[in-house]
């Protein structure tokens, strides 16, 4: 039988929190005065005041467990590198909701589109999930497991999905690929194609709204899209934030091909292929209902998520 909740505590359990959306949640709950244990492998997570920080891996059961104790809710925000998806991910899932019965904390977890395959519009939380992709499966699968403990009674959960991360973060992706040679005078690339509009999420506006759902009670038992600016194409980022920076714009393009020469010699990049779709066609990320639940939730646009992650990326260099 799962203990019932402690509902006198306040104490969010943050797993990967040293990992983007992870770090991004620690501080939307740390600035709304939340407690916050911060549980990466590392231990090096962003210096703020009054968080608790938690060494330990999340694969390790026992580890996890200790690692929850006294938790309200536990943010599931752990990922691992693509080749260890089909092994690894499944483990952290169970051993996330082997936590949450042991201690009676809710789960909020982080999620992505992956499961939905390529789209032929935009992705609501309605869209049907596809078996395209092997890493889209293994998704889906974990969505599933998860929703599963939560219809049966064994856990309260929620999942936020969000598109692909920038901002100012080293694990805002494509960011990465963009600001700092923007910040160099070099060209910038962008993956697959320049044309083509793809939703992306401001990471700090995923972590506020992970925290925001986390503290709302209706929101368990839901699937929720989390509020992204209107898509931009690739070619329209690099414009941006060459524009921003005051210097002339040199815009250039990972393609398949490249990805696949690439992939000979860095295992990451050769799982990268599979999911270059993504960046082949359109992809738009549809958070009406979201959007429906909390009106006044103020989405970063697109410039402003450019300015600041050039602020970073100059304050680091």
């Amino acid at each position: 039988m799962t203990p019932s909740r402690d509902t006198s505590s306040d104490l969010h359990v943050v797993l990967g929190a040293s990992g983007g959306a992870g770090g991004a949640v620690v501080r939307a709950l740390s600035s709304g005065g939340k407690r916050v244990r911060a549980f990466s492998r590392s231990g090096r997570v962003e210096n703020i005041n009054g968080i608790e920080i938690a060494r330990g891996d999340a694969l390790e059961r026992d580890a996890l467990i200790a690692a929850c104790r006294g938790a309200s809710v536990i943010h599931h925000c752990v990922n691992l590198p693509y080749h260890q998806w089909g092994d690894g991910l499944p483990v952290v899932m169970d051993n996330v909701i082997a936590a949450a019965e042991e201690t009676g904390a809710r789960v909020a977890y982080c999620d992505n589109l992956y499961m939905y395959g390529p789209p032929s519009g935009p992705m609501t939380e309605g869209t049907p999930y596809s078996d395209h992709a092997r890493k889209g499966a293994i998704r889906a699968r974990l969505a599933d497991r998860l929703l599963e403990a939560h219809a049966s009674g064994r856990v309260q959960v929620f999942i936020g999905r969000a598109s692909d991360f920038f901002g100012p973060a080293e694990n805002a992706a494509v960011s990465m690929l963009v600001i700092p040679a923007v910040v160099a005078g070099k060209r910038a690339r962008w993956i697959g194609s320049l044309d083509q509009p793809h939703s992306l999420n401001y990471i700090d506006d995923v972590g506020r709204a992970l925290a925001l759902l986390s503290e709302t009670e209706l929101a368990y038992g839901d699937v929720w899209h989390l509020p992204a600016p209107p898509p931009v194409t690739g070619r329209e980022f690099i414009e941006m934030a060459f524009a921003v920076a005051g210097t002339p714009s040199k815009t250039g393009v990972v393609s398949r091909p490249m990805m696949r020469l690439a992939g000979m010699f860095n295992r990451q990049m050769r799982e990268v292929v599979e999911m270059m779709y993504q960046f082949e066609m359109p992809f738009e990320i549809d958070a009406s209902k979201f959007m429906g639940a909390f009106p006044e939730f103020r989405i970063t646009s697109v410039r402003e998520g450019i300015e600041a992650s050039l602020r970073w990326q100059q304050t680091k260099a």
